[in-house]
């Protein structure tokens, strides 16, 4: 009996020093993952017209390239005095992987558009919220998209904004009065965009 004594606690420091072990290495592992995350941007730079089809970028960390899960757009329309209603609905994520690019309805800008990253269980992973009061305009604008020689080939309040921003859906452009293409940096890319906006959206060359 004099024997089991040293030998049981032995078994109880191994015992306890395996738990700590995987406790620390869970949280080392815990630290080494990043949580999910979603970086937002809508409108052309940020510019948009209400009651207008708006293009809207989102691009995923922190997950797995084999997520499968949705964005969830959330929007709160109207006030205390005109009535308050809430908008709310989906688009499937297929993979994880690049920006995801889609077009949506911006029917107010009293209160901040909400955006979620969804698991297969419908559980928020990610959120955020998108000002909608400082860059929204009354009618369609000029959108320039490319590199122009000289900033005087502005028209009135023309929106500029890189190549690579320019949506693949045309229905992402509804606020846009007329389209003026720059030069453009990056080849075929520009030529396959430039072809899927063309007979959509006025052109007009500088």
């Amino acid at each position: 009996m004099a024997r089991d004594g040293p030998v049981a606690i032995w078994q109880v420091g191994v015992v306890g020093f395996v738990v700590l072990l995987s406790v620390f290495l869970a949280a080392i592992s815990g630290e080494g993952s990043p949580a999910p995350r979603i970086d937002v941007s809508l409108g052309f730079s940020g510019y948009f017209v209400p009651e207008r089809m708006v293009p809207l970028r989102v691009r995923i960390s922190g997950v797995d390239e084999a997520f499968a899960g949705s964005l969830q757009i959330t929007e709160q329309v109207g006030n205390a005095w005109r009535g308050q209603a809430r908008a709310s609905f989906c688009i499937p994520i297929d993979s994880a992987l690049g920006i995801h690019e889609d077009a949506i309805p911006i029917y107010d800008f009293s209160h901040p558009l909400v955006v979620s990253l969804l698991d297969e269980q419908r559980n928020i992973i990610a959120q955020q919220e998108v000002n909608l009061r400082d860059k929204w305009k009354s009618k369609p604008f000029t959108l320039l998209a490319g590199s122009f020689d000289s900033a005087s080939q502005a028209v009135g309040d023309a929106v500029q904004i890189s190549e690579i921003e320019l949506p693949s859906k045309w229905v992402s452009y509804g606020g846009v009065s007329s389209l003026w293409l720059g030069r453009m940096s990056y080849g075929l890319s520009a030529a396959r965009k430039k072809r899927s906006i063309a007979g959509r959206v006025p052109e007009e060359q500088p």
